[in-house]
């Protein structure tokens, strides 16, 4: 899955090469085995592989701006798996509706800076967000959290990966995108540094007292 979003978002002009249906080559013509290009729905790649007593999909399709990826493994044979995939993906644009979430360079945390000039630095997406939420009754249901080992330590750049922002739809996660500082945070006066991490001392004790009593 990771490979074909890499495929689609980075070389966008070579997608084009895994929905030709067949080609000619030394007088040979070659069929493209990916059944799920004729399956109607939207379908635009990639590939099926085939084993000894099974097959397994990687296939991507498009439909009204939204692209899904589905990846399945264990089927009996490429009619199965393409057959399954088609399903899934008919089922991921029927079942799902997609919610903007946080613009590019959207602050949407914080996190806690020890030793430094300010005690927080913002936290912004890199790039839009958008999630996927069931339709129905839970749609509107989504809540996030921001997960980061710190506090950070002083001095710190802007534009550093330093956190994760994962939402999640009920308890299943549905975005893990990564925050960036938006901006620097410079170390503080030696009173400040010392206070701080006298204060990450002693609560780094608690954590870990906490933890073996846990």
């Amino acid at each position: 899955a990771k490979l074909a979003f890499r495929i689609v978002e980075g070389h966008p002009d070579r997608m084009r090469y895994f929905s030709i249906p067949d080609f000619t080559w030394s007088k040979i013509r070659q069929v493209n085995k990916n059944l799920l290009l004729a399956a109607n729905v939207g379908a635009d790649g990639f590939k099926i592989a085939k084993f000894d007593k099974s097959a397994a999909l990687v296939g991507t399709a498009t439909r009204d701006g939204r692209r899904l990826v589905v990846v399945l493994m264990g089927a009996r044979d490429a009619k199965q798996a393409s057959d399954d995939a088609a399903r899934l993906i008919e089922w991921g644009f029927s079942g799902f509706t997609a919610k903007a979430l946080f613009k590019k360079n959207e602050i949407v945390g914080s996190a806690q800076v020890y030793g430094g000039a300010s005690g927080s630095v913002p936290l912004a997406v890199e790039r839009d967000l958008v999630g996927m939420a069931p339709r129905g009754a839970g749609a509107g249901r989504l809540t996030g959290r921001i997960d980061y080992r710190g506090p950070l330590a002083a001095p710190v750049s802007a534009g550093v990966e330093v956190a994760r922002l994962k939402v999640y739809g009920g308890d299943q996660l549905v975005l893990d995108a990564p925050l960036r500082t938006a901006a620097a945070v410079a170390a503080g006066p030696l009173p400040i540094r010392a206070w701080d991490s006298a204060v990450e001392y002693v609560t780094g004790r608690i954590r870990k007292a906490f933890a073996k009593i846990q």
